[in-house]
């Protein structure tokens, strides 16, 4: 995947761009609890996209909960470049079983899942 153009008003991905990203994560099995291929993926994608490796962290929330799992949070930490109050964007990794094992098609303009027996997002 090529890195995110600088020509790119606000940062934005185009569509076709952020569509194919998605396609690809949509595909990625990540259970409550394993979603390590999950953060290996957002990390590559990130680091492409010229994130530096510093900047991203991986919490403990996994150690510390009863739940446990695989990895903790993926910690994204970016500087701000004007004096104004700071911004948190919050996502979760998981999905739920029925979306385990997807396979998406694109058709026009909706994503959806190939396999009438799973379902797509979380």
């Amino acid at each position: 995947m090529s890195r995110v153009s600088t020509s790119v008003p606000n940062g934005l991905l185009p569509d076709v761009q952020a569509t194919k990203i998605l396609m690809r994560l949509l595909a990625i099995p990540g259970l409550s609890g394993a979603e390590s291929k999950v953060v290996d993926f957002l990390r590559q994608e990130l680091s492409q996209a010229g994130v530096a490796a510093s900047a991203l962290k991986i919490d403990s929330a996994n150690r510390r909960s009863s739940l446990g799992g695989e990895t903790g949070n993926l910690v994204l930490r970016l500087p701000g470049n004007i004096r104004a109050p700071r911004r948190l964007l919050v996502a979760h990794m998981d999905t739920v079983p029925v979306c385990q094992g997807a396979r998406p098609v694109q058709r026009g303009r909706r994503i959806e899942s190939k396999d009438k027996d799973t379902g797509l997002g979380a």
